[in-house]
């Protein structure tokens, strides 16, 4: 089908001239003309172990990555659900596929530790569902509700983020045009962070610093495991309230490659665009001249300034080429 395929992305191409993607300044035009690439929270979604964003964190103090709480219930193939029965006469599809393609059990890389090192104060927001959420008929997603057969994976993800969660540390593979774009949510409120909740520095170390690494992980993970209702009533509320505002001292630091850059408030709004509702993207990266081949790139991120006001982020995808 690689013809099919060609012939489909020629006339998609040819499309893009004068096209309102072109004029669009809301993001570099060349996202329009290079095949993007994205990590991402959102589900369901393609070999999601792999497509995550937390699968290409760089491990920071004691090895923490940001993970999703609660976990599920039990894992393993699901007993029959009789509304999924193929009809007698009728083309099964799976069947179909699966003796076509092996299946990838998607291992989760980790990289090393750098001098930039990702913080301990990230969770996950907007009610991640747990599980192999990849929307196909036997995907294992969601079983921590009150209808473990559903499956249902649908969900808006992203990692939560404020002035003490310190700094996010991806690796981004084979970067060759020089564009980095990412898709952060400005509007959430400081009572969706679970994990920073109380505390009063960069990773609470002042409260801390006299205690064992093992013991700041503990601290972290253990977060509250929030029955189905609990998470119905606490997001109703959460959705009712107005987010902070940004408050003066804000900082949005970002580095590529370990060279840092600083937008304070004004800086960070006029470079935040919002294409449609509930988009918002940064740029972060357009260069052409960025590198002659492919590479591998670090890419860091963080708040700073907002301490106990909180303001309040949640990055759901982040674009390259």
């Amino acid at each position: 089908v690689t013809a099919h395929y060609e012939n489909i992305r020629k006339k998609l191409s040819d499309t893009i001239i004068g096209s309102q993607c072109l004029t669009q300044k809301d993001w570099p035009p060349r996202m329009c003309t290079v095949p993007m690439r994205a990590y991402a929270e959102f589900t369901p979604r393609a070999n999601p172990e792999k497509t995550s964003i937390s699968s290409i964190v760089k491990p920071g103090i004691n090895g923490f990555v940001p993970h999703i709480h609660p976990g599920m219930l039990y894992t393993g193939p699901n007993v029959h659900n009789p509304a999924t029965s193929i009809p007698e006469g009728a083309i099964d599809v799976l069947a179909i596929v699966s003796n076509g393609r092996k299946f990838d059990d998607g291992k989760r890389r980790r990289l090393g530790s750098d001098e930039i090192v990702t913080g301990l104060g990230f969770e996950y927001g907007n009610l991640v569902p747990p599980g192999y959420c990849d929307g196909t008929y036997n995907s294992e997603c969601r079983r921590n509700d009150n209808c473990l057969l559903s499956g249902q994976g649908d969900s808006r993800g992203c990692l939560l983020f404020e002035s003490y969660s310190g700094w996010l540390v991806v690796t981004l593979p084979a970067v060759k045009e020089g564009i980095i774009t990412a898709k952060i949510e400005t509007w959430h409120i400081p009572n969706e962070n679970h994990v920073t909740q109380g505390w009063q520095s960069v990773n609470n170390l002042g409260r801390r610093n006299l205690r064992g690494l093992d013991d700041m992980e503990d601290n972290v993970t253990a977060v509250y495991h929030y029955t189905d209702d609990e998470f119905d009533q606490e997001e109703r509320l959460l959705r009712k309230q107005k987010p902070p505002d940004f408050c003066d001292a804000f900082k949005f630091e970002f580095a590529i490659d370990g060279k840092v850059s600083v937008w304070d408030k004004e800086t960070f709004l006029a470079n935040s665009k919002n294409p449609q509702r509930v988009v918002e993207i940064q740029t972060l990266l357009d260069d052409p001249r960025f590198t002659k081949e492919p590479k591998d790139v670090e890419v860091a991120m963080r708040m700073t300034g907002c301490g106990p006001t909180r303001k309040m982020f949640c990055l759901s995808h982040i674009y390259f080429a």
